[in-house]
């Protein structure tokens, strides 16, 4: 179960009525409870006690709190800033120091057309004016045996998009999966976090020469 258009399932990550209601995920479009929670063994999931910080720019949170699938953290965010030459916008949450992670796994989905939009990219990407846009994760490196995307809907999973960077984009071209698909789309991302880096690291979304569109973290899970 997930949320459906039509009577084709799009997504399988729980969301509440009021955030559906809130990102107006278009007519036609329905919804109802999504499965338990996945299972990573050896991570634990991310609850709001574990969170230090979330923060955003150009736009704003529409609900967050411990109301994702098994009771993990969960926030919606709405894009609404145009950037090119003004203001990015973003979403960051940063995570707490207080339990030792190297790994981390999340769903996003969202909508929204852009240009420019990053997914923590090791050199930084857009809404840096939150400061920390890498999120203190490194690159994605398949070979270390973590890293990939996965569970892709309007995403890496369409061949034209699968020659596109994984981590940031600044163009209009036809394989930039956020101006071909301004509908919805979806991805399971596992990251690794830049321990040399030191500090707090986290999860980190921005967009730029973009229109308006939500964006929902959750199923966050550290080991």
């Amino acid at each position: 179960m997930g949320v459906y258009v039509g009577a084709t399932p799009i997504s399988k990550v729980y969301r509440g009525a009021s955030v559906l209601t809130g990102l107006n995920l278009g007519v036609g479009t329905t919804w109802s409870p999504g499965p338990a929670p996945p299972s990573y063994p050896g991570f634990t999931a991310v609850t709001s006690a574990m969170v230090q910080s979330v923060s955003s720019t150009g736009g704003y949170i529409i609900s967050q709190g411990d109301d994702g699938p098994g009771g993990n953290y969960k926030v919606a965010f709405q894009h609404t800033s145009w950037g090119c030459g003004g203001p990015d916008n973003g979403i960051q949450i940063l995570l707490k120091n207080t339990i030792y992670w190297s790994k981390i796994i999340f769903d996003w989905e969202g909508s929204g057309f852009a240009s420019c939009w990053s997914f923590m990219p090791s050199g930084g990407g857009y809404g840096a004016s939150l400061g920390l846009s890498s999120g203190n994760m490194l690159d994605i490196n398949e070979a270390n045996g973590h890293d990939k995307i996965t569970n892709n809907v309007g995403m890496w999973e369409v061949a034209s998009f699968q020659s596109h960077d994984r981590h940031i984009g600044c163009n209009n071209a036809g394989n930039n999966p956020f101006v071909q698909n301004s509908g919805y789309k979806a991805f399971t991302m596992y990251r690794t976090r830049n321990i040399t880096a030191g500090g707090y690291a986290g999860i980190h979304h921005g967009r730029s020469c973009s229109t308006s569109g939500p964006s929902t973290i959750t199923n966050i899970y550290i080991a």
